[in-house]
């Protein structure tokens, strides 16, 4: 699926920016839950092509499903 440009206008652009400022720490904390909380399934991922796996593999995905649904 291509992905369009969307072009802003100021008034557009500012209107986005308090929801940014909660969304964007939000992410921040998010994206670090997933690399200090769960270094098991770094290693998991590494083996995915061999089925590897990992017993922190569920709350990983969790964590990156709410990621997602921030975007």
């Amino acid at each position: 699926m291509p992905i369009k440009n969307k072009y802003f206008s100021v008034e557009e652009a500012n209107s986005f920016i308090p929801k940014l400022l909660i969304d964007i720490p939000l992410i921040q904390s998010l994206m670090k839950s997933l690399v200090c909380e769960y270094p098991d399934v770094r290693k998991a991922r590494e083996k995915a092509q061999f089925n590897g796996g990992s017993f922190q593999g569920v709350d990983y995905i969790n964590c990156v499903l709410q990621i997602n649904s921030l975007t």
